[in-house]
């Protein structure tokens, strides 16, 4: 009975480890501060990185695996690296992506609640009683009152959000009493240096652990052993869809030519738009704009910016449209809601479209790339939750009757998966929500909520709210991607994306297609 060989490390995890390190340790070659980046309000990345670097060593160092030169310096390294992580409060970072993820948000939906909506609700009243908000009194005891902020994981706001005055004067506020309190010598504050020897000390030792991590594995290579080639594990895929590569499929075309324009120029065309067309990541913006052709005596699509947001205006089909593209999401700063909001203002459009990526309610009925066209949009947000029982209290938002109507009616659309196979077509409610879901139990419970659901999406609610509101025609299609079954992966998601877009585009190229739908008078 021959005896088990117990895993090695090989050296590519090793290089990534010495290079999360060296992005983690420096801003630059001639930084000499100690502290890993702690005096940047984005050093969340490096952290991360390298504690992905980390774990698959960290599951490695209790077997005899290792050459007799690591064997005590990783356990070193990762034990340094975890007392860091747990001296800053970011030990439950140190798991897996789902689990840090699901902490992140934790914290940034506490953020919202505990500093964000108290200090806009400050701001609001100071606006109304008093003439001038610049009033370092209230600053001081509002900074006194807000809970201690961790930059890293708040959310990214938009610049705009922080114009108030009195909102600016106690973000920066609070930013110099943190720095002030962590790390003296960059905020200039007073204090006992002993005080922050922990975080110095730390900072010295991943540092010279970098610097001998990255002289060892340069005197190793020469004599490492060559793991044998292994072929990479394949994503796994729709049952009966075979592996393929987006590039080489041929709904992957280059991106068109784009001309800049003049936002006064650009604006100067909104007579002719007839259709926004929105799209919520780069997949989905990439996909809409292959279909997109240069208007009437153009060379280019034109791009352009219209106040917050940026704008491709171009040939949809028979259709002049307008291309752009919002947060994820439905509510926040630059979410589907308030970019839906703008573009009804601006380009006064016939209807409004959104395609892109959703995911599926039953593979077993469904597949990869079947597009849903949304009859209505159900928010599951909005609940009333008791010790006894949760009440669901969202509103489905009806779409467009005549845009059902002519996405309904489209029986030679035909849109091929990589095997060959067509794409199919479903038409019903589609819930609508926040959350990025992956876990099975949760998706099921949306479905036994609202059994008649086709499948999920997180933009529909704020673009279907804000185009019902102004009595704007909508619908949506986006294709399947995933099953929101703990095994998501974006594999699918330019197929997806492509399939929506193009079921869009054979619709507007009807002639004739929007006739009923009105363009909005200024």
């Amino acid at each position: 009975m021959s005896a088990t060989t117990p895993p090695t490390p090989s050296l590519e995890q090793l290089r990534e480890l010495a290079k999360a390190l060296e992005r983690f340790l420096w801003h630059d070659e001639s930084s000499s501060f100690p502290v890993p980046r702690a005096q940047e309000a984005h050093r969340l990345p490096g952290f991360l990185r390298v504690a992905d670097a980390v774990r698959p060593l960290r599951d490695l160092q209790e077997t005899s695996g290792w050459p007799a030169w690591l064997k005590d310096f990783i356990p070193q390294v990762i034990k340094t690296f975890d007392v860091l992580a747990y001296s800053w409060g970011w030990g439950e970072l140190l798991k897996p992506e789902g689990a840090r993820a699901a902490y992140i948000a934790r914290r940034q939906e506490r953020f919202r609640e505990s500093y964000l909506i108290p200090i806009q609700e400050a701001a609001r009243l100071c606006r109304r009683n008093f003439s001038s908000i610049d009033c370092p009194s209230v600053v001081e005891e509002l900074c006194e009152t807000v809970p201690p902020i961790d930059f890293d994981l708040m959310p990214r706001l938009n610049p705009n959000d922080r114009l108030d005055p009195l909102w600016n004067a106690v973000y920066r506020k609070r930013g110099a009493l943190m720095l002030g309190e962590s790390y003296p010598s960059i905020s200039g504050a007073g204090g006992d240096d002993e005080q922050f020897a922990p975080d110095r000390i730390l900072g010295e030792t991943l540092k010279f652990a970098h610097r001998k991590l990255a002289q060892l594995v340069a005197k190793a290579e020469p004599d490492w052993p060559t793991p044998p080639p292994t072929e990479p594990t394949p994503l796994r895929r729709d049952p009966g869809l075979p592996p393929y590569r987006p590039e080489d499929q041929p709904w992957h075309g280059p991106l068109p030519r784009v001309t800049e324009v003049a936002s006064q120029d650009l604006l100067s065309l909104a007579d002719q738009i007839d259709v926004v067309l929105f799209t919520a990541t780069d997949i989905e913006l990439h996909a809409a704009l292959r279909y997109l052709e240069p208007l009437t005596r153009r060379k280019a699509i034109l791009k352009g910016f219209a106040e917050q947001e940026t704008y491709y205006l171009g040939r949809l089909g028979a259709c002049h449209g307008a291309v752009t593209k919002c947060r994820m999401g439905s509510v926040g700063s630059g979410s589907a809601g308030l970019a839906t909001e703008h573009a009804i203002r601006v380009w006064r459009p016939r209807a409004i479209i959104m395609s892109g990526i959703a995911f599926g309610k039953d593979a077993a009925k469904q597949r990869i790339a079947d597009v849903l066209v949304a009859s209505e949009v159900i928010p599951y947000e909005p609940q009333r939750v008791g010790e006894a029982q949760t009440v669901r209290r969202g509103t489905p938002v009806p779409a467009s009757t005549t845009l059902l109507n002519r996405f309904d009616n489209a029986p030679h659309w035909s849109f091929a998966r990589p095997d060959r196979s067509p794409c199919g077509k479903f038409v019903g409610p589609l819930l609508s929500g926040e959350k990025l879901i992956d876990a099975p139990a949760f998706k099921a419970s949306l479905f036994d909520a609202y059994p008649a659901a086709i499948g999920g999406e997180m933009e529909g609610a704020g673009l279907a709210a804000a185009a019902h509101r102004h009595g704007v025609p909508w619908i949506m299609a986006k294709a399947i991607c995933d099953w929101a079954d703990g095994a998501k992966h974006d594999g699918h998601q330019p197929l997806a994306a492509a399939a929506a877009v193009s079921l869009v585009h054979h619709v507007l190229s009807q002639a004739d297609v929007l006739h009923g739908l009105d363009k909005r008078l200024r």
